[in-house]
């Protein structure tokens, strides 16, 4: 099964897995993935708010079970939920992904009503399914720069068929409450207190976000354009990190906004394997001690030789349009392998070596002069 086959029928239909099992009219599709991770640096910090850590990580946020739920309720309607269990955290926290109404007025309009995933990348739709991509991970580098999972709101789908390709169009608008981590430099500024907000995840809100995407894709490749803007609220309580507190790095910020842009492109021809992936985040300056302007990029090759694909994955996270001293900057690059145990399962392994430019986190805990990333993973679709 030829994985750029996957990211079309995603990306036009959102469905990618197989139904094995059916209650009425309520059809069950399912996921999992399994993974082990570590890491090796010169101060021993973590990676990417614990996605690796000097220890054997195999209980950690990579860990995910979903299950997807959908009911045809007539013709031309249907609902569909995911909820996705994930490792790392007590009792596998439930989350729901996404919960909404499909309304298709015709073979070409798809009108989602409710909580929707947000298309920001290549693989957003399907970012937890690691079975549908290549590498054991998104390349964090450009998918760690935007928390927005999901939105509650509308969000309206076009197809038109081009002879063998297709033209897609999307536009949506709607609001959201997400989590994400405070970057490291800005915690090391607050002096050693900071040092115990690294790793925890602080809740912000987004409303009246809008945006839209735009793309060809067929069996072949994939080319998608797309593009949001959002106003963000911000309001932790700073009372914890006690007197050492600088109140010159605002933590609370209300009705700030922020701009987030993107350019991908996949291509699966005659056996090799392409990903192309480009970001510009944009924000207000109140809020760079959050969200700093960055720019963010990668690019791998794969070779498909019967059930294997080694890949090499480059890729670099940059300075944004304010070159705040804030944004975080680093170069990496992976070796990979995956292999298909069947058509629903792949067994993956990947080597990274990351390198912050002198005097930056990168996505490190702490300032390293270079460090390497170790993971395997267990993907299964059901």
């Amino acid at each position: 099964m030829k994985i750029i086959s996957i990211i079309g029928a995603v990306f036009l239909s959102a469905v990618y897995s197989n139904t094995v099992l059916a209650l009425g009219n309520i059809k069950i599709d399912g996921f999992l993935s399994y993974v082990a991770t570590r890491g090796y640096n010169d101060a021993n910090a973590s990676y990417d708010n614990g996605v690796a850590t000097k220890d054997l990580g195999v209980d950690t946020l990579g860990n995910r079970l979903g299950l997807q739920f959908s009911a045809q309720i007539d013709p031309n309607t249907d609902v569909t939920a995911q909820f996705v269990a994930r490792g790392g955290q007590p009792n596998y926290n439930v989350v729901t992904d996404f919960a909404y109404i499909n309304y298709k007025p015709d073979s070409n309009w798809k009108i989602y009503l409710g909580k929707y995933k947000i298309s920001q990348f290549l693989v957003s739709d399907y970012s937890n399914v690691g079975y549908a991509y290549p590498w054991v991970r998104p390349p964090r580098d450009v998918y760690s720069t935007n928390p927005l999972v999901s939105l509650s709101g509308i969000d309206v789908f076009y197809k038109k068929p081009l002879g063998n390709t297709n033209f897609v169009a999307q536009a949506f608008y709607g609001s959201g409450t997400h989590q994400t981590f405070v970057p490291a430099p800005v915690l090391d500024a607050m002096g050693p207190v900071g040092q115990s907000w690294k790793g925890v995840l602080v809740p912000f809100k987004t409303n009246s976000t809008q945006g839209f995407n735009v793309g060809l894709a067929s069996d072949v490749y994939t080319l998608r354009i797309g593009y949001f803007s959002t106003r963000v609220d911000v309001n932790v309580d700073l009372n914890r990190l006690g007197p050492t507190y600088n109140p010159k790095l605002k933590m609370s910020m209300h009705d700030v906004w922020g701009s987030f842009g993107g350019l991908g492109f996949t291509m699966d021809l005659n056996n090799f394997v392409t990903y192309f992936e480009f970001i510009s985040r944009d924000t207000a300056p109140e809020m760079r001690f959050a969200f700093p302007d960055q720019f963010a990029g990668y690019l791998t090759f794969g070779y498909r030789t019967g059930k294997f694909l080694p890949y090499v994955t480059y890729s670099q996270l940059d300075t944004g349009v304010d070159k705040s001293e804030l944004a975080l900057k680093e170069q990496s690059i992976a070796l990979g392998l995956r292999y298909e145990v069947s058509n629903a399962s792949a067994i993956k392994f990947e080597v990274m070596q990351v390198v912050p430019e002198k005097g930056n986190h990168g996505l490190f805990s702490d300032p390293v002069q270079d460090g390497v990333v170790a993971t395997a993973t267990y993907d299964v679709i059901f």
